[in-house]
């Protein structure tokens, strides 16, 4: 048994939100009671919640205020301590490029910033260009950082990471030609990159 996160976007400012999951095929949910769902504090329209049931495959979510459904999804879980995400699209979630991605590691001081990438249905998208450039260094000395821009582009899963980023620093990134969005690289191993919007 362990503790799973299980992250999925909604409308930001909601609360008394519960998680139930339903395996594939079964109406019984096998995480009872429901699990809380909790909004991030700075990840505005991100929440989370916490599976501590040894559940493993793919699962119907179903998110409920009281009596009233609030979202529904498909996610792809572990019994491991991993993060999954509820998304729409059943066919992706159920296939092999739903295993979850291990993010490259960085070397000591540094971490790895990752996302992933969502057409305009929901589902997955492959080829999406993110730049990113660091804008403001971190405190203390020493360090003289290159404000050069780098880009990534995602694969087939919809994933992309920037590995390197020296953590306390302060990044910008856009996906495509869409508005900056700006992120502090954290003191941890990795980290997921802030929600962002654009096109293309």
């Amino acid at each position: 048994m362990a503790s799973t996160t299980i992250h999925i976007q909604l409308e930001t400012g909601k609360s008394g939100l519960t998680l139930e999951l339903y395996p594939d095929g079964s109406d019984t949910a096998a995480n009872s009671p429901a699990d809380t769902v909790l909004e991030e504090t700075n990840r505005l329209g991100l929440y989370t919640a916490t599976v501590t049931e040894a559940l493993e495959g793919i699962y119907y979510a179903k998110v409920m205020h009281s009596s009233s459904l609030r979202a529904t999804g498909w996610v792809k879980m572990y019994d491991d301590t991993g993060t999954y995400h509820v998304i729409d699209d059943y066919l992706w979630a159920s296939s092999a490029a739903a295993t979850p991605i291990v993010p490259t590691p960085s070397p000591a001081g540094f971490t790895t910033g990752y996302l992933y990438a969502y057409d305009e249905l929901g589902a997955v998208e492959e080829g999406v260009t993110i730049t990113l450039w660091c804008v403001a260094v971190p405190s203390g000395s020493g360090l003289a950082l290159d404000s050069a821009k780098r880009t990534g582009t995602t694969d087939a899963a919809g994933y992309v990471e920037f590995t390197n980023l020296v953590r306390g620093a302060t990044y910008c990134y856009r996906r495509g030609a869409g508005d900056a969005v700006k992120v502090v690289a954290p003191d941890a191993a990795s980290f997921e990159l802030t929600n962002v919007l654009g096109a293309g």
